[in-house]
């Protein structure tokens, strides 16, 4: 059986509000998080011209265990759909702000930037082939696209704080500055900025992985670092902890892969799961081992 896949990260490339049409490039030959790469000059397009649906976060068939069906989340439909110049790119007409509070939202927050990201959900053509650590598919047919939150290329989007205001860069460099260079700090993305100020707040060595730091932002693990520090939790607990949540991204990786009959938002909502609790595992025993003093 041929499952559905999705790939993110991608960025917004042209838009125009009067219209609220905006054009995304929805795929590259880029290698992305997962180590696999799509075949631009094999893309199946037909089937999804005749039902050019857009979405936000793959909710477009949502039913099942973890979200209930919301037609809302269909935010407009594509109006051109093609691979350009080795790049496959498509434009969304996003729905009236009357009919969709939702798409008009989502429209907004693209305009203002804090959305760039979008992902394909194709089903894969072929068999495949695996270089090294790499998997190069033969090729794709899409079934729909959305916009996302996160993408998984850690590139794509990528806003750098050289761009932004002087005020940020002076807050960066005062909570930074004593670890990194100017310099280095002007060329970090700014989510990555951020990033960085959360960890040092914390104690945690900034040296540390981005995707294990990542596991910074959530509020338990935050208050789980901050009694570490004060001595309130043994090291053997939080070893122990890390270890059981090891297994527990294990078991929801294996059910993801394995697991017949869950839609596309199932899936996702598993690996999601299992990826932070994976990288809040490995950042708690690199902690152990790499706390600032």
């Amino acid at each position: 059986m041929n499952h559905l896949r999705h790939i993110t990260g991608s960025t917004r490339t042209a838009h125009n509000p009067e219209s609220r049409q905006i054009t995304f490039t929805l795929s590259t030959s880029s290698r992305d998080r997962h180590g696999t790469v799509l075949n631009q000059d094999n893309w199946k397009l037909d089937n999804y011209l005749r039902n050019p649906v857009v979405g936000y976060q793959h909710n477009v068939s949502a039913s099942g265990l973890f979200t209930d069906p919301n037609p809302d989340y269909i935010i407009g439909k594509a109006v051109n759909t093609a691979v350009i110049n080795g790049v496959l790119e498509s434009t969304i007409e996003f729905e009236p702000a009357e009919i969709n509070e939702l798409a008009e939202k989502i429209f907004r927050k693209v305009l203002f930037g804090s959305l760039n990201m979008s992902s394909v959900g194709f089903l894969e053509l072929g068999k495949g082939k695996r270089v090294d650590d790499v998997y190069y598919f033969e090729g794709q047919e899409l079934v729909e696209w959305s916009i996302v939150n996160i993408p998984s290329n850690p590139d794509a989007g990528a806003k750098r704080m050289l761009g932004e205001m002087p005020s940020a860069c002076i807050y960066a460099l005062k909570h930074l500055g004593s670890v990194l260079r100017p310099g280095q700090i002007e060329r970090l993305p700014a989510d990555q900025a951020l990033l960085f100020i959360e960890a040092r707040s914390i104690g945690l060595d900034i040296s540390l992985p981005v995707s294990e730091l990542k596991a910074c932002a959530d509020q338990s693990f935050r208050k789980t670092v901050l009694a570490a520090i004060k001595g309130k939790v043994s090291d053997e607990h939080l070893l122990h902890n890390a270890k059981i949540d090891l297994q527990r991204a294990s078991y929801l990786d294996k059910m993801a892969t394995s697991r017949p009959g869950l839609t596309i938002t199932e899936r996702e909502t598993l690996m999601s799961k299992a990826s932070r609790l994976q990288a809040k595992a490995f950042a708690v025993m690199n902690m152990l081992q790499h706390k600032v003093k």
